[in-house]
């Protein structure tokens, strides 16, 4: 039943690791990093760019699809069962959205922790939470209004 599987995280990985997606992603972050997280400027965008590095590689290209493989099984068994639902439906989507957001977050905080020395404070993990759900908000837009374009 695995020989050509689509489900949502696919499209979100294609649309999250889009070079669009990317610039705006960094910018954004950048911005959320220095003013909510009280980084320095320039550990701000240092840090954006590795932790988008980090994030794109392990979360996105490699994480990701694995766990969208993960829920569509876990899915199927449980709630697209019971309800009678398809692969694309609502729930589901916003399932593979907290995914993201939830991996993305662990990654990037780990990789900015490492690579700036922040402190790992709750002000620190909400502004890596806030900048990564900025970006998969950008990633849903940029799904669903240009979905041609983002390659």
């Amino acid at each position: 039943m695995i020989t050509n599987p689509v489900w949502p995280s696919l499209y979100l990985t294609e649309s999250l690791s889009s070079w669009c997606c990317l610039a705006i992603s960094v910018l954004i972050q950048g911005l959320i990093l220095w003013h909510i997280g009280k980084l320095r400027w320039w550990k701000a965008i240092i840090g954006t760019f590795v932790a988008n590095g980090t994030t794109t590689f392990i979360g996105v290209i490699l994480l990701l699809p694995l766990l969208g493989l993960w829920l569509e099984a876990f899915a199927g068994l449980t709630y697209n069962n019971w309800l009678h639902l398809g692969t694309f439906n609502l729930l589901t989507w916003i399932l593979t959205w907290l995914l993201a957001i939830t991996a993305g977050s662990l990654i990037a905080s780990v990789a900015l922790w490492m690579c700036c020395l922040a402190n790992w404070s709750r002000r620190f993990v909400v502004s890596v939470v806030i900048a990564n759900t900025a970006t998969v908000i950008v990633a849903c837009l940029l799904l669903f209004y240009f979905p041609q374009t983002i390659r």
